[in-house]
């Protein structure tokens, strides 16, 4: 079994085209290595985190439909597709109550034995879903954020349903942004909990600036600790809320991207700066953080 941590195994790299007018292309470069889900998803894997980031980032392409003759390529599917996945499922028309998401899969051989690798991923608040994020209800759970939960479960329900998989050889990677964040923090404890299509152990699941959700005792349960949450300290949307959820908090281990505006961007009111320098500097600090 492959050691997560070896800087001197390289992952494959695919390059995607995520923008592209008059053309001038603008695009990324994709790793993906199946080893990094040979160990167990309890064991934080960096360089899992940095994809999963970036197609948390690809995800919002959901928001956009590129007008007719458009040569733009249509994300996260263009990105998937690029890496092998089929069976690609993009849900764009959703209610305030709902949320915007993806659900594909592929194929990855570990030691010799073939899995269904299911990937879901789901992305920040369009419209008047920002309505439903100020909707804790009275219980002890989030009711706007567990009603796009809701709404995310069934679907990839029904997509796993039809697919039919084996139980035994199938593997998810969950992962989303803000309000896709604690939605993908509800799905994938929910997937942990039940074992219905997968193991525990092949549950991985990385979200960042998931705001907090729910106010269970059993969120801080060992076995939740395998799902993370990565946050900028310094990202209110994390932090604040009403005052029946400031207690709240999610199924997750946190992960902490510490002073990034203080030591590292230049202020807001500088408007000599560079965009491009607080984007490399987000950069640089999101891969030393681990």
């Amino acid at each position: 079994m492959s050691d997560h941590t070896d800087k001197t195994s390289l992952p494959d790299i695919t390059p995607v085209t995520f923008w592209s007018e008059g053309g001038i292309k603008a695009g990324l470069d994709l790793p993906f290595d199946p080893d990094w889900f040979a160990a167990d998803s309890a064991k934080y894997n960096h360089e899992l985190a940095r994809f999963c980031s970036q197609f948390a980032l690809l995800g919002y392409g959901l928001m956009v439909i590129p007008p007719d003759g458009s040569d733009i390529p249509l994300q996260p599917e263009g990105a998937l597709a690029d890496l092998g996945f089929e069976d690609i499922v993009a849900v764009r028309n959703t209610e305030v109550d709902q949320v915007k998401y993806y659900i594909a899969r592929r194929k990855i051989s570990i030691d010799g034995k073939e899995y269904d690798l299911v990937s879901a991923g789901f992305i920040g608040s369009f419209r008047g879903q920002w309505y439903t994020n100020f909707d804790p209800g009275r219980g002890n759970v989030h009711k706007g954020f567990a009603d796009a939960a809701d709404f995310a479960y069934a679907g990839l329900h029904d997509y796993l349903e039809k697919a039919g998989l084996d139980r035994s050889a199938t593997k998810f990677v969950i992962t989303g942004h803000s309000r896709g964040g604690v939605t993908a923090n509800f799905v994938a404890a929910r997937l942990i909990r039940e074992e219905r299509y997968a193991t525990a152990d092949n549950i991985f699941a990385y979200t960042f600036a998931a705001p907090n959700g729910t106010r269970l005792d059993e969120r801080k349960a060992p076995v939740y600790e395998r799902i993370f949450n990565i946050v900028n300290d310094e990202d209110f949307v994390t932090k604040v809320g009403l005052r029946q959820i400031r207690d709240q908090s999610a199924f997750s281990r946190e992960i902490l991207l510490k002073g990034i505006q203080k030591n590292t961007l230049p202020r807001t009111g500088d408007l000599s700066c560079d965009p491009r320098r607080k984007v490399h500097a987000v950069q640089i600090r999101f891969k030393d953080f681990g």
